[in-house]
């Protein structure tokens, strides 16, 4: 997979229909077939690192070699709310893990854990004051914020889990 990861939201049918593409389509099309093209896909998350275990929650969106070797080491996944929990888990499993360093870094005495904490939380106050920390990221109705940092970003995570229709749309994560 790619280096930037992604949640993209797509109507259930849409995925349906380019299940059923025929495979000349993509023998055809060696400049660039774009798949979130293709599915007429709106960009809701950006992942700044690969989480494996996301992709216990999905099934690949083509079974067709043909489709399947298209997309190289981009090939889109499919995955429902569940996929969407798993997220919400590993970025709050990440929060709790960095609050855990930050506190035993403020309890020691090591005056370097004391320092790269202060830089770090120098870091974070300038990242929030600017306007847009991620680039990858525009603010639509799924984006509350637009910061990468997990503990702002997971209130995105948790945001689309409330609004999305379940019924009518999934989610396709995959790398660029």
């Amino acid at each position: 997979m790619g280096y930037r990861h992604y949640f993209y939201l797509v109507e259930n049918t849409t995925i349906e229909k380019a299940r059923a593409m025929p495979s000349s389509l993509f023998e055809e099309h060696d400049d660039g077939l774009y798949i979130t093209d293709l599915l007429n896909a709106v960009c809701v998350f950006s992942f700044g690192k690969l989480y494996w275990d996301l992709y216990s929650k999905t099934e690949p969106l083509f079974s067709c070699p043909v489709k399947t070797e298209y997309y190289d080491d981009h090939i889109p996944q499919v995955g429902s709310k569940e996929l969407l929990e798993e997220a919400i888990t590993i970025y709050r499993n990440n929060i709790v893990k960095a609050k855990e360093e930050q506190v035993a870094a403020l309890e020691s005495k090591d005056e370097e854990k004391l320092a790269e904490f202060l830089i770090q939380s120098k870091m974070r106050l300038r990242s929030a004051l600017r306007t847009h920390s991620n680039p990858d990221i525009k603010l639509n109705k799924y984006n509350i914020t637009d910061n990468y940092y997990y503990d702002e970003a997971i209130f995105n995570l948790l945001h689309m889990r409330e609004i999305i229709d379940w019924n009518k749309y999934s989610l396709v994560f995959m790398g660029s």
